[in-house]
This record gives structure tokens, sequence and C-alpha cells, in this order.
């Protein structure tokens, strides 16, 4: 098994994550993973450390779990090891694995697809929290290897508009690093969408006067919820070319109301700030001449 340290400073999605290997199965909640069944495996001796972590819910509730992964004929397997509180026993089971399918993947890339799986499929089954999970010995995955699969478990786990609350908070804590990189696994996996429509409130003067006043409503989805709607006027003059398309003369923003007010943003334009740092304003261009309706 190989690892290649230069992916810790790689960006990944859930989507990325899960497609570094094929066929995926996360097996919490079955016998297999249970480690009292007689189902539960060991680890072969060869399996490597990929990270140690502890929860700590109280001083008298605590939990400590190490993660080993080996390969075999293709295949990639993690193990999490434990030790029974009252007996002192050790205990290990097979909690998932997943198929290289011929492809070249080294041990931490294996590691973090398996074990985004299974953290994952712990939240589905008992509600763990993993924003509560410390590094306490880190090897194949580091510290910021395992803040990565946290915070994709995260995302994973938020609807479109309490995400984009999260963006928010993110943004107003100055936690620049981590709103770029939710925002970017967002757009990598296709879970953002942004719509424009036109509005001309005088449309026969606007004809006429080939030009005037006229508004464009921005709406922002994050996995198909409506997040945010803004306004943007314009004031702009046309002409018609040769080939018979009306064509901009002149064109600029003359207001905007960003509607800050219900995401917690004082005054009108802090608002955009916050969608600027996004990125947002880069996924749609200047509109073009409005239609005309009949």
């Amino acid at each position: 098994m190989s690892d290649h340290p230069n992916n810790h400073n790689k960006l990944y999605t859930e989507n990325s994550l899960l497609e570094l290997l094929t066929g995926v199965t996360s097996f919490i909640g079955s016998k297999i993973a249970n480690p009292y069944s007689e189902d539960a495996e060991k680890p072969p001796k060869e399996a490597k450390h990929v990270v140690t972590l502890t929860w700590s819910w109280s001083p008298v509730h605590s939990r400590t779990s190490e993660y080993r992964i080996s390969s075999r004929d293709g295949y990639w397997d993690l193990y999490e090891l434990d030790t029974d509180s009252d007996t002192g026993r050790k205990l290990s089971s097979r909690i998932a694995s997943g198929s290289s399918n011929g492809k070249n993947i080294d041990a931490s890339d294996a590691a973090r697809c398996l074990l985004f799986s299974a953290l994952k499929s712990e939240i589905a089954l008992d509600g763990l929290d993993v924003t509560k999970c410390k590094v306490d010995r880190a090897s194949l995955l580091k510290v910021i290897d395992i803040d990565q699969i946290i915070g994709l478990i995260k995302i994973s786990t938020l609807d479109g508009n309490s995400l984009f609350t999260h963006l928010i908070w993110l943004f107003k804590s100055k936690e620049n690093t981590e709103l770029e990189s939710v925002w970017q696994s967002l757009q990598h996996d296709g879970r953002v969408k942004l719509t424009q429509e036109t509005e001309v409130p005088n449309s026969e003067e606007f004809y006429e006067n080939q030009g005037g006043i006229f508004h464009t409503w921005h709406s922002l989805y994050i996995y198909e919820s409506l997040v945010h709607t803004w306004r943007m006027d314009w004031n702009g003059t046309f002409k018609t070319d040769l080939s018979g398309e009306r064509v901009w003369v002149s064109l600029y923003n003359e207001y905007a109301d960003d509607y800050g007010g219900d995401h917690g943003f004082g005054d009108n334009g802090d608002m955009y700030l916050f969608l600027e740092a996004l990125g947002v304003f880069a996924l749609y261009k200047h509109p073009d001449v409005p239609e005309a309706t009949e």
C-alpha cells in the first residue's frame, strides 16, 4: 500500500470522495460492523493505521476509535478497533469496503473515502455528532483530512436553507477558508443554481424610446431549495443591428436591493459582500436586451 502525502492539500467534494472507489459499502448497523457479533472481523496484521478519533460528550461519556485499512485483490477494507470499557476486551470489526476497480488508488484516498462513508452512516443510524470528533493520533489521515471529511458530512446533513444560513455564519465569523471550501464543494457537485428573470415596468415606453429602466430578479438555489432572491435595477439604451438583433449601446446598474435583512444583514449592500465572497456574481452575465412581450 502506498500513500501520497500531497493529497492532504487537495480539495475533495462528497461526489469526488465517493468516486475514489467503486461499490463503496458501509456496514454500520449490520452484524459485520458489530464487534460483539460472530460475523465481526479482525484487521490483518499488515493493515495500516489511518487515524484514531475521540469523542467526549461528558466527563464520564467518551469514545475512542482506532481506524485501520488494508487491501486485498483490488478491494480496500476499513476496520474500527475499540476497547470494551467494562471488560477491557479488545474489539474490532470491518465497517466499510470498496473496490479500486483497476485504478491506482493510494491508501490515504481509500481511507478518506471509506471513513467518510462510515461516519456518515453513523449519523443516519444513531445521530453521532461528528463535530465533536478530535484527532487523537494521525497517520495516513491528518487533522486537515479529518476536518475536511467532517465538513463534507456536515454539508450533506443540512437542507438548502440551513446550509445557506451556515454559509452566512462562516462569512460573518471570517472563516474564509471553510467558506470557500464548502461553496466550491457545492458548485463542484452541481448543488448550486442561479436563475434570472427580467421585468420591464413600462414595456411600451421602453421599446419606443429604445431603452430605459428595467429590473432583473436573481434567485439562488441550493439543493433545489430557493435560499435567496435579490433585485438589480438597470438603465440602458439599445439599437437594432443589421441582423435584426437588439444590442446594448449603453448599460449600467442604477440601483440594487440585496434584501439582506431577512438574513441578519443591516445595511443594503452587506448581503452583496457575502454573495461576492462566495463568487455568486461570476455565475451570471449582464442581462440581454429584454424581449418584447405582447
